[in-house]
């Protein structure tokens, strides 16, 4: 399951954003580590990405600094929530990619683009789970 979650992460990844060789040698140069602590989802940019395989606990989307809508506890199967997550994750290293290019200078990171390519990619793959979403 968690090598077919990445791949159809990076896919998706691939589809919007145009990731050349050197961005695609900054996602690669990334760890991938999966656990099932309590908590959702960890990025760290010192070369580690964790994402936990949440089993039962439902999809969950950023309440603040969103788009109007969020996922509270959607229940989905756990290789959405998995998606979802390495989607996110990774939207932040590509993130922190072009802050580092652009000499450090604009946003760092934010949850908003995290969000937004989560809630597109479950638009794609589960239309009916996006009528589930709570409004803020």
């Amino acid at each position: 399951m968690k090598r077919i979650a990445f791949e159809r992460a990076m896919e998706y990844l691939h589809n919007i954003y145009q990731i050349d060789a050197e961005l695609e040698a900054h996602l690669q140069s990334y760890e991938l580590k999966f656990n099932n602590s309590r908590h959702s989802v960890c990025f760290q940019s010192g070369k580690l990405i964790r994402v936990t395989i949440k089993d039962g606990r439902g999809w969950y989307t950023y309440k603040k600094k969103t788009i109007g809508v969020y996922a509270n506890g959607i229940r989905v199967p756990r290789i959405l929530n998995v998606i979802t997550g390495i989607i996110h994750e990774y939207t932040h290293a590509i993130q922190y990619f072009r802050f580092v290019k652009n000499g450090k200078k604009g946003q760092r990171a934010g949850e908003l683009e995290t969000t937004l390519n989560e809630h597109h990619y479950m638009e794609t793959v589960s239309p009916n789970t996006m009528k589930q979403l709570a409004t803020i």
